[in-house]
């Protein structure tokens, strides 16, 4: 199973590894991370900030701003029917009042996170044979069996 809708509130501050990530990513800016970066006496990554603002990202912008939140993200909204009925701390926040990394109360980052990472993730595999589900139809089919191609589960698996 890929999925699983959030069941409860987390305990006390507790929140799930998918905040922590992004939360932790809210802390370092472009210029802080895509700039020259030598790596050892031999090799040295080139900055990719000019690449980054052409772009039109700027170099206070953070990880995640570009990763996390960008304008594709915020397309999969947070009245999404995938959640109807269920909580989902990350999305929308919830009652315990819990302390962004920003040190204001967290009221969720306001689209389908969950959604948007899955539906970004999936584009690597498609069209190869080893394609996965789109997000709704994991909520709709339990234990569907991967690869799905052509949007249907297969009856075999294989390790190339």
């Amino acid at each position: 199973t890929q999925h699983w809708k959030q069941q409860v509130l987390p305990v006390g501050a507790a929140m799930s590894d998918t905040w922590q990530i992004l939360e932790f990513a809210k802390r370092f800016k472009l210029k802080e991370v895509w700039k020259e970066q030598k790596v050892d006496g031999k090799l040295t990554l080139p900055s990719v900030l000019e690449e980054a603002k052409a772009m039109g990202y700027s170099e206070d912008d953070t990880l995640f701003d570009v990763l996390f939140a960008n304008k594709e993200a915020k397309n999969f909204t947070s009245n999404d029917a995938v959640m109807k009925d269920y909580d989902n701390s990350e999305v929308k926040g919830d009652e315990r009042k819990i302390q962004g990394s920003d040190g204001k109360e967290f009221k969720g980052y306001g689209f389908f996170v969950q959604k948007y990472l899955w539906e970004e993730y999936r584009k690597f595999g498609l069209g190869h044979g080893h394609d996965l589900a789109d997000f709704n139809t994991y909520h709709q089919v339990r234990g569907l069996r991967w690869p799905v191609v052509n949007g249907k589960e297969t009856q075999w698996r294989f390790n190339t």
